[in-house]
């Protein structure tokens, strides 16, 4: 198939002779919901290609070496203040300065899976409806482990009330 001829989500249905292509994520997502709703079926995506620019955070690194620990802190002033409290309650100091870290909220898994309210935050303004679930996904989901990890995550913010769900399958940030 040629450059031109691909789209960039296609999705099938795996129990009937139904697909679906198209360069609009909404137009696929709205057409699984439906054929679900009229069959039962849950399709499965065969391509999705998003160009998603995602913000990054900056947070700053300790790392005591005598303990062997590592900390992240969200800002500068809190990391040093750890630091001298580390000295207080310890029997050591923690040598140098926090270390500034610009982290990319897709890269690193562990931290994002852990922030997955600050990836719908990042993204929330380019869906309308909510960002839908399935690219918080296709983000973070590089095997089958992780997925009841992100799943987890999600249900947990859901239960806070950090995450809401405006429609079926969305989130969005209060």
């Amino acid at each position: 198939m040629s450059e031109s001829a691909t789209k960039s989500f296609s999705a099938d249905c795996p129990h009937c002779d139904v697909a679906l292509e198209s360069n609009d994520f909404e137009e696929v997502l709205e057409y699984t919901d439906k054929h679900h709703d009229h069959t039962g079926h849950t399709m499965e995506w065969k391509r999705a290609d998003f160009d998603i620019k995602v913000k990054t955070e900056t947070k700053w690194d300790l790392k005591c070496y005598q303990c062997d620990e590592d900390w992240r802190f969200d800002t500068k002033d809190e990391a040093k203040a750890f630091q001298d409290e580390h000295a207080q309650f310890t029997d050591h100091e923690i040598r140098g300065s926090p270390t500034k870290v610009e982290i990319d909220l897709t890269s690193d898994k562990e931290y994002t899976i852990r922030n997955i309210k600050s990836l719908v935050e990042s993204l929330e303004e380019r869906y309308e409806n909510g960002v839908p679930v399935e690219v918080i996904y296709y983000l973070l989901v590089d095997d089958i482990s992780d997925i009841s990890r992100v799943e987890s995550e999600i249900q947990n913010l859901y239960r806070k009330g950090t995450l809401y769900k405006p429609y079926p399958n969305r989130l969005r940030t209060p």
